[in-house]
């Protein structure tokens, strides 16, 4: 996987993250309560770092949402890469 690529997924992540709290109507004080997560740490995590694999279920858990909705961000790694050699 290229850098490029690892940055797309990492973009499609955060708006993802940010979508899935807003789509819930809850602010970042709001995953704060819901979780031990500091609410700056949370915002980080829509706008530039990368949560760990814990992390992820306490704000899935937070989310009220089944862990794989976080990753649910349309990549496949199925499909073969445009110009890949078959």
């Amino acid at each position: 996987m290229t850098e490029k690529e690892e940055e797309r997924i990492r973009s499609l992540f955060r708006e993802h993250l940010k979508k899935l709290r807003e789509a819930k109507a809850l602010s970042l004080l709001n995953i704060a309560q819901n979780s031990d997560l500091d609410n700056s740490n949370f915002s980080k995590y829509e706008r530039s770092r990368d949560p760990q694999l814990m992390t992820l279920f306490k704000i899935a858990e937070a989310l009220k949402i089944h862990p794989r909705e976080l990753l649910d961000i349309g990549i496949d790694f199925t499909e073969p890469k445009p110009g890949a050699k078959k």
